[in-house]
């Protein structure tokens, strides 16, 4: 996701026992500031962008049990000089 500075691409782990209403966390979460990408059942994860400012917010949802910053690594082609 490309974002203007003032947003942050984040990761966030349901709870098991929230699972079953992982879409009920997901607007939950959306009425906290977030941006829903990916709800993902089955990990029980969900991915979007908030801004900055409101992340302390995600935290409060009912169901949610971590909020990270999304990380990227990236990996020189094969066949670069630097591996």
């Amino acid at each position: 996701m490309s974002n203007g500075p003032s947003r942050v691409d984040v990761v966030i782990s349901v709870a098991a026992g929230s699972l079953a209403h992982i879409q009920d966390v997901a607007k939950g979460l959306e009425a906290a500031g977030l941006s829903v990408k990916k709800v993902m059942p089955t990990i029980g994860s969900i991915t979007g962008s908030v801004e900055k400012t409101r992340m302390g917010a995600l935290g409060s949802v009912g169901g949610v049990t971590a909020v990270e910053i999304t990380r990227e690594y990236k990996v020189p082609p094969p066949g670069s000089k630097v591996q």
